[in-house]
Protein backbone atom coordinates (compact mmCIF):
# COMPACT_ATOMS: atom_id res chain seq x y z
CA UNK A 1 0.00 0.00 0.00
CA UNK A 2 2.89 2.41 0.88
CA UNK A 3 4.23 1.85 -2.57
CA UNK A 4 1.50 2.35 -4.35
CA UNK A 5 0.87 5.48 -2.31
CA UNK A 6 4.32 6.92 -3.46
CA UNK A 7 3.44 6.10 -6.70
CA UNK A 8 0.66 7.64 -7.17
CA UNK A 9 2.61 10.73 -5.37
CA UNK A 10 5.28 10.65 -7.92
CA UNK A 11 2.64 10.42 -10.86
CA UNK A 12 0.71 13.37 -9.17
CA UNK A 13 4.28 15.18 -9.45
CA UNK A 14 5.04 14.77 -12.65
CA UNK A 15 1.81 15.36 -13.71
CA UNK A 16 2.03 18.77 -11.94
CA UNK A 17 5.35 19.45 -12.96
CA UNK A 18 4.28 19.29 -16.99
CA UNK A 19 1.60 21.66 -15.86
CA UNK A 20 4.09 24.32 -14.65
CA UNK A 21 5.94 23.62 -17.49
CA UNK A 22 3.00 24.60 -20.04
CA UNK A 23 2.53 28.51 -20.14
CA UNK A 24 -0.93 30.22 -20.62
CA UNK A 25 -0.58 29.91 -24.11
CA UNK A 26 -0.35 25.65 -23.94
CA UNK A 27 3.46 26.27 -25.01
CA UNK A 28 6.25 24.44 -24.02
CA UNK A 29 9.06 26.96 -21.97
CA UNK A 30 12.23 27.41 -24.05
CA UNK A 31 13.16 25.03 -26.60
CA UNK A 32 15.99 24.20 -28.69
CA UNK A 33 15.55 22.16 -31.90
CA UNK A 34 19.10 21.25 -33.17
CA UNK A 35 19.74 20.12 -36.45
CA UNK A 36 16.79 20.38 -38.00
CA UNK A 37 16.50 19.36 -41.52
CA UNK A 38 15.04 21.78 -44.27
CA UNK A 39 16.51 20.07 -47.22
CA UNK A 40 18.35 16.76 -48.79
CA UNK A 41 22.09 17.85 -48.34
CA UNK A 42 23.75 17.38 -45.17
CA UNK A 43 24.80 20.35 -44.99
CA UNK A 44 20.46 21.28 -44.97
CA UNK A 45 20.09 21.74 -41.36
CA UNK A 46 19.20 24.43 -38.93
CA UNK A 47 18.80 25.26 -35.36
CA UNK A 48 15.77 27.12 -33.70
CA UNK A 49 15.62 28.81 -30.36
CA UNK A 50 11.63 28.97 -29.50
CA UNK A 51 10.85 31.40 -26.31
CA UNK A 52 8.69 30.67 -23.87
CA UNK A 53 4.93 32.40 -23.72
CA UNK A 54 5.87 32.40 -27.70
CA UNK A 55 2.57 32.92 -30.00
CA UNK A 56 1.64 33.86 -33.84
CA UNK A 57 0.74 37.09 -32.80
CA UNK A 58 4.13 38.41 -30.74
CA UNK A 59 6.33 36.04 -31.54
CA UNK A 60 9.25 37.55 -34.05
CA UNK A 61 11.54 35.35 -35.95
CA UNK A 62 15.83 36.38 -36.46
CA UNK A 63 17.41 34.22 -38.93
CA UNK A 64 21.11 34.25 -38.73
CA UNK A 65 23.84 33.22 -41.43
CA UNK A 66 27.27 32.30 -41.01
CA UNK A 67 30.38 33.66 -42.75
CA UNK A 68 33.42 31.60 -44.29
CA UNK A 69 34.03 33.21 -47.50
CA UNK A 70 30.95 30.79 -48.77
CA UNK A 71 33.14 27.57 -48.27
CA UNK A 72 33.60 27.56 -44.45
CA UNK A 73 31.53 28.08 -41.39
CA UNK A 74 29.08 26.31 -39.44
CA UNK A 75 25.66 27.10 -37.54
CA UNK A 76 26.86 27.04 -34.27
CA UNK A 77 28.91 30.23 -34.81
CA UNK A 78 25.17 32.15 -33.46
CA UNK A 79 26.45 30.17 -29.84
CA UNK A 80 28.94 33.40 -30.19
CA UNK A 81 26.85 36.20 -30.63
CA UNK A 82 23.45 34.48 -28.56
CA UNK A 83 23.97 36.24 -25.40
CA UNK A 84 24.41 39.40 -26.95
CA UNK A 85 21.38 39.60 -28.95
CA UNK A 86 19.22 37.48 -26.13
CA UNK A 87 19.76 41.03 -24.29
CA UNK A 88 18.13 42.84 -26.94
CA UNK A 89 15.63 41.00 -28.64
CA UNK A 90 14.19 38.47 -25.82
CA UNK A 91 10.72 37.91 -27.50
CA UNK A 92 12.32 36.46 -30.61
CA UNK A 93 12.39 33.17 -31.85
CA UNK A 94 16.15 32.60 -33.62
CA UNK A 95 17.09 30.26 -36.36
CA UNK A 96 20.72 29.73 -37.50
CA UNK A 97 21.48 28.11 -40.73
CA UNK A 98 23.91 26.25 -42.69
CA UNK A 99 23.89 25.71 -45.94
CA UNK A 100 26.11 23.71 -48.97
CA UNK A 101 30.19 24.75 -49.05
CA UNK A 102 32.03 25.11 -51.72
CA UNK A 103 34.71 22.69 -51.80
CA UNK A 104 37.37 24.18 -53.75
CA UNK A 105 39.14 20.61 -54.60
CA UNK A 106 36.36 19.21 -55.88
CA UNK A 107 34.19 22.48 -57.17
CA UNK A 108 31.38 20.92 -55.70
CA UNK A 109 28.51 23.39 -54.43
CA UNK A 110 29.01 26.69 -56.49
CA UNK A 111 26.61 29.29 -56.67
CA UNK A 112 24.40 29.34 -56.67
CA UNK A 113 24.45 26.51 -54.62
CA UNK A 114 24.17 28.68 -51.30
CA UNK A 115 21.78 31.48 -52.54
CA UNK A 116 19.11 27.96 -53.77
CA UNK A 117 19.59 26.64 -49.86
CA UNK A 118 19.21 30.05 -48.06
CA UNK A 119 15.88 30.21 -50.50
CA UNK A 120 14.33 26.71 -49.09
CA UNK A 121 15.54 27.45 -45.70
CA UNK A 122 13.04 30.10 -45.68
CA UNK A 123 10.25 28.61 -47.39
CA UNK A 124 10.84 25.61 -44.81
CA UNK A 125 10.45 28.09 -41.87
CA UNK A 126 7.31 29.32 -43.07
CA UNK A 127 5.87 25.75 -43.33
CA UNK A 128 6.61 25.74 -39.91
CA UNK A 129 5.24 28.89 -38.14
CA UNK A 130 2.27 27.68 -37.28
CA UNK A 131 3.88 24.37 -36.09
CA UNK A 132 6.56 26.08 -33.89
CA UNK A 133 4.23 29.10 -32.74
CA UNK A 134 5.56 32.34 -34.12
CA UNK A 135 4.71 34.72 -36.54
CA UNK A 136 5.80 35.47 -39.86
CA UNK A 137 7.66 38.69 -39.10
CA UNK A 138 11.42 37.89 -40.30
CA UNK A 139 14.35 39.62 -39.42
CA UNK A 140 17.33 37.89 -41.73
CA UNK A 141 20.93 38.66 -41.03
CA UNK A 142 24.50 37.50 -41.48
CA UNK A 143 28.02 38.84 -41.59
CA UNK A 144 30.53 38.79 -44.47
CA UNK A 145 29.48 35.78 -46.99
CA UNK A 146 26.53 35.09 -44.24
CA UNK A 147 25.60 39.24 -44.75
CA UNK A 148 25.87 38.70 -48.42
CA UNK A 149 23.45 35.68 -48.27
CA UNK A 150 21.00 37.36 -46.54
CA UNK A 151 20.99 40.67 -48.45
CA UNK A 152 20.66 38.51 -51.79
CA UNK A 153 17.84 36.66 -50.15
CA UNK A 154 16.23 39.91 -48.94
CA UNK A 155 16.39 41.68 -51.88
CA UNK A 156 15.72 38.61 -54.61
CA UNK A 157 13.97 36.03 -52.79
CA UNK A 158 11.16 38.00 -51.05
CA UNK A 159 7.87 37.54 -53.28
CA UNK A 160 6.27 36.42 -50.13
CA UNK A 161 6.83 39.19 -48.07
CA UNK A 162 8.47 36.96 -45.22
CA UNK A 163 11.25 38.87 -44.31
CA UNK A 164 10.75 42.22 -43.08
CA UNK A 165 13.93 43.11 -42.72
CA UNK A 166 17.51 42.29 -42.92
CA UNK A 167 21.19 43.39 -41.51
CA UNK A 168 24.28 42.59 -43.15
CA UNK A 169 27.96 42.93 -40.97
CA UNK A 170 30.41 43.90 -43.50
CA UNK A 171 29.13 42.17 -46.78
CA UNK A 172 30.21 41.58 -50.48
CA UNK A 173 27.35 43.43 -52.29
CA UNK A 174 28.57 43.65 -55.75
CA UNK A 175 30.91 41.05 -56.96
CA UNK A 176 32.25 42.34 -59.99
CA UNK A 177 34.20 45.14 -58.47
CA UNK A 178 34.84 42.80 -55.50
CA UNK A 179 36.46 40.29 -57.72
CA UNK A 180 39.99 42.27 -58.12
CA UNK A 181 40.20 43.49 -54.55
CA UNK A 182 42.47 41.16 -53.36
CA UNK A 183 44.58 37.58 -54.35
CA UNK A 184 41.92 36.46 -51.49
CA UNK A 185 38.82 37.54 -52.84
CA UNK A 186 39.86 36.64 -56.63
CA UNK A 187 40.88 33.20 -55.98
CA UNK A 188 37.45 32.49 -54.06
CA UNK A 189 34.76 34.36 -57.03
CA UNK A 190 37.36 33.02 -59.65
CA UNK A 191 36.78 29.17 -57.95
CA UNK A 192 32.95 29.63 -56.45
CA UNK A 193 31.51 31.21 -60.00
CA UNK A 194 33.85 29.41 -62.29
CA UNK A 195 35.66 32.02 -63.84
CA UNK A 196 36.38 36.04 -64.26
CA UNK A 197 33.31 38.38 -64.13
CA UNK A 198 34.45 38.62 -68.19
CA UNK A 199 33.78 34.91 -68.86
CA UNK A 200 30.60 34.81 -66.24
CA UNK A 201 28.80 37.87 -66.50
CA UNK A 202 25.65 36.41 -65.69
CA UNK A 203 26.66 34.41 -62.95
CA UNK A 204 28.29 37.83 -61.52
CA UNK A 205 25.24 39.89 -62.18
CA UNK A 206 22.94 37.29 -60.48
CA UNK A 207 25.13 36.91 -57.32
CA UNK A 208 24.93 40.38 -56.43
CA UNK A 209 22.80 41.81 -54.13
CA UNK A 210 22.61 45.55 -55.07
CA UNK A 211 21.54 44.47 -58.40
CA UNK A 212 18.03 43.58 -57.18
CA UNK A 213 17.52 46.76 -54.68
CA UNK A 214 14.03 48.31 -56.19
CA UNK A 215 11.52 50.72 -54.14
CA UNK A 216 9.92 47.69 -52.77
CA UNK A 217 12.99 46.17 -50.99
CA UNK A 218 12.67 45.79 -47.31
CA UNK A 219 14.50 48.07 -44.96
CA UNK A 220 17.90 47.30 -44.71
CA UNK A 221 20.50 47.82 -41.69
CA UNK A 222 24.48 46.81 -42.20
CA UNK A 223 27.68 47.73 -40.29
CA UNK A 224 31.63 47.89 -42.06
CA UNK A 225 34.96 49.04 -40.99
CA UNK A 226 36.63 51.78 -42.60
CA UNK A 227 40.27 49.33 -42.50
CA UNK A 228 38.29 46.03 -43.46
CA UNK A 229 40.88 44.13 -46.02
CA UNK A 230 38.64 41.19 -46.94
CA UNK A 231 35.69 42.56 -47.66
CA UNK A 232 36.49 46.75 -48.62
CA UNK A 233 34.51 49.09 -47.26
CA UNK A 234 33.57 49.92 -50.80
CA UNK A 235 31.18 47.37 -51.25
CA UNK A 236 28.84 49.07 -48.46
CA UNK A 237 29.39 52.53 -50.06
CA UNK A 238 27.77 50.40 -53.06
CA UNK A 239 24.90 49.12 -51.00
CA UNK A 240 24.23 52.47 -49.55
CA UNK A 241 23.96 54.15 -52.91
CA UNK A 242 21.77 52.05 -54.56
CA UNK A 243 19.49 52.06 -51.21
CA UNK A 244 19.43 55.54 -50.96
CA UNK A 245 18.85 55.87 -55.27
CA UNK A 246 15.54 53.17 -54.61
CA UNK A 247 14.21 55.27 -51.66
CA UNK A 248 14.68 52.12 -49.60
CA UNK A 249 14.71 53.01 -45.59
CA UNK A 250 18.33 51.96 -44.50
CA UNK A 251 20.65 52.74 -41.87
CA UNK A 252 24.20 52.52 -41.26
CA UNK A 253 27.40 52.53 -39.06
CA UNK A 254 31.09 52.63 -40.80
CA UNK A 255 33.68 51.84 -37.54
CA UNK A 256 36.81 53.93 -37.99
CA UNK A 257 39.96 52.14 -37.92
CA UNK A 258 38.09 48.86 -37.48
CA UNK A 259 38.51 45.22 -39.95
CA UNK A 260 37.00 42.39 -41.16
CA UNK A 261 35.86 41.71 -37.44
CA UNK A 262 34.71 44.15 -34.23
CA UNK A 263 35.76 44.54 -30.54
CA UNK A 264 33.04 43.65 -28.15
CA UNK A 265 32.41 47.45 -27.51
CA UNK A 266 31.58 47.97 -31.07
CA UNK A 267 29.39 44.17 -31.65
CA UNK A 268 27.38 45.53 -28.82
CA UNK A 269 26.77 48.87 -30.52
CA UNK A 270 25.62 46.91 -33.42
CA UNK A 271 22.93 44.64 -31.79
CA UNK A 272 21.55 47.55 -29.70
CA UNK A 273 21.10 49.48 -33.56
CA UNK A 274 19.44 46.50 -35.09
CA UNK A 275 16.97 46.52 -31.60
CA UNK A 276 16.55 50.69 -32.59
CA UNK A 277 16.11 49.52 -36.19
CA UNK A 278 13.38 47.31 -35.98
CA UNK A 279 11.64 49.22 -33.38
CA UNK A 280 11.16 52.14 -35.23
CA UNK A 281 9.96 49.50 -38.43
CA UNK A 282 7.42 48.18 -35.68
CA UNK A 283 8.59 44.80 -35.52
Amino acid sequence: MKTLAYMCSLLSFLVLLACQKEDKNGNNSFQTLKNIEYGPHARNKMDVYLPSDRSEEKTKVFVWIHGGAWAGGDKGEFEQIKPAVDSVFSDYAYVSLNYRLFNSNTNANRFPSQEEDIKLALEFISSKLSEWKISNKVIIAGASAGGHLAILQAFKHNQSGLIKACAAYYPPTELTSYFSYSIFSTAVLHGILNGNPSQRPEEYYQSSPVNFITSESVPTLFFHGTADDVVPIEQSYLLQEKLEEHNVPHDYIYFEGAGHAFSSEDAQITVRSMRDFVKELGL
